[in-house]
């Protein structure tokens, strides 16, 4: 109850919506996909995206002229849904063709002379599929034990020491920061198979004509890197991955650039650069990811990255990410931390509220939610809920105490020939193995 499935599918008639509750099912048609790209290029300018470097002054930071445009696309969108926000706490959108790059988050709900965005109303995540949308919804994670992180050009600072300084704060957020640096000991997706979670801070752009050409950990690309090459494997990778660098064309408003058009990117669809990174990040087994639609960078990111890290481990991820942003909508924003933001020369305070700095993000999720202490609700069977899955432990040798089960009594030693006759190898590797674990304790105490 409270969710709502959410799809759009392309089609030369026009976009398609399709609605789906637990209580009713609808479907609309919100036009020719041309009309639904002009009002996606007002609303992603009117953000500030009219290329990848162009950065924002105090004075648009300020203003609230976003809001007409985004009132526009809303409509546009959503008329002929009959969508109930108020009875709505969860929306899952499944995207086709130019809806990857609208911003769902940021979108304004009007009631009455009042305006807020949409997330801080309903928690809202994002899949590639219906089937991935729903695919894990109610089981829960395992926990993880590291992360690979990837320091790049998005942490602010003159030298290494001060990135070092800077993501600090960050660090103490993650479970078991493993800093990944050139070169890699192995090509990445065999690294990738040893981390829980991977974090990178550093620009990725992917290209619609190539989807499967860029590296989720640039650090390997002369090495077989990419994204192609972890398809090869079968299920391995982390669990989260966290790309909150990833460019796509809703940094330049919606446009391809000269030179991604002479290389061919406008053979490509719409939306198949966040497409299929979803499907192939899923493939490789991840289950929670952060995409980035343009580039933000700075201390405002940091802040979001880390939010969202600390809270993944207690609630499922479209609820840390609702939580992230609203924390982030009343954090103050330094220009001198930040990278897409002039100094303002009359030193007005300036906050990031403004949806530049945290609709460029979407969490990809197929629902699983966080394993469970014991003794918390939801770890009985009366609770209408399925059993936390036990925590990875390190096992640590048995001490002899009055739990420690006693050791299997030994036969005597045969006598007279018998001692000298060696049973069959196969009959002694099993004697070897029954031995071994009868010499181990059934619960071997662990480390908590």
């Amino acid at each position: 109850p409270g969710q709502a499935l959410l799809v759009f599918h392309h089609t030369p008639g026009g976009m398609l919506g399709f609605l789906q509750t637990t209580k009713e099912h609808k479907f609309w048609n919100l036009g020719p996909s041309s009309r639904l790209g002009g009002l996606l290029v007002k609303y992603l300018r009117s953000l500030g995206n009219y290329d990848a470097n162009r950065a924002l002054t105090a004075d648009e930071l300020l203003a609230t002229d976003y809001q007409e445009a985004g009132k526009k696309l809303y409509a546009a969108l959503f008329k002929g849904s009959a969508i109930d926000l108020k009875a709505t706490r969860e929306l899952i959108v499944v995207p086709d063709h130019l809806i990857w790059y609208v911003p769902m988050e940021s979108l304004p709900i009007t009631t009455g002379d009042h305006s807020e965005p949409m997330i801080s109303n309903l928690r809202i995540r994002y899949a590639p599929t219906v089937g991935l949308a729903l695919s894990r919804v109610g089981e829960q994670r395992q926990l993880g034990q590291r992360t690979g992180l990837v320091l790049g050009n998005l942490v602010p600072g003159d030298n290494d020491e001060q990135r070092l300084e800077t993501i600090a704060p960050l660090r103490e957020a993650l479970t078991g920061p493993i800093e990944l640096k050139n070169p890699l000991p192995a090509p990445s997706p065999m690294v990738a198979a040893l981390l829980d979670t991977l974090l990178v801070l550093n620009e990725i752009e992917v290209k619609s004509a190539y989807p499967f050409s860029w590296s989720p950990l640039p650090l390997d690309r002369g090495m077989g890197g990419s994204l192609g090459r972890w398809l090869a494997l079968p299920s391995f990778g982390p669990q989260q991955v966290l790309l909150p660098g990833m460019r796509t064309q809703a940094e330049r408003g919606f446009k391809i650039s000269r030179k991604q058009r002479s290389k061919g990117a406008h053979a490509a669809l719409p939306g198949d650069d966040l497409f299929f990174a979803s499907c192939g990040l899923m493939s490789t087994g991840v289950q929670t990811a952060l995409l980035g639609r343009w580039r933000v960078g700075g201390q405002s990111m940091l802040d979001l990255v880390r939010e969202f890290a600390q809270e993944l481990p207690h609630t499922n991820a479209a609820d840390a990410w609702q939580r992230s942003v609203q924390l982030a909508m009343e954090s103050p924003i330094d220009p001198v931390t930040e990278l897409r933001v002039k100094s303002d020369s009359k030193n007005r305070a300036l906050t990031a509220a403004h949806p530049f700095f945290w609709s460029g993000y979407l969490v990809v999720d197929t629902g699983e939610i966080p394993p469970q202490e014991e003794g918390q609700p939801g770890n009985n069977k009366a609770d209408g809920k399925q059993p936390a899955r036990p925590k990875s432990k390190v096992l640590q040798p048995a001490k002899n105490g009055p739990n420690t089960p006693k050791p299997a009594p030994q036969k005597p030693a045969p006598k007279g020939p018998q001692a000298q006759a060696s049973p069959p190898r196969g009959q002694k590797l099993a004697q070897d193995q029954q031995a071994a674990q009868n010499s181990q304790p059934d619960s071997p105490p662990v480390d908590e």
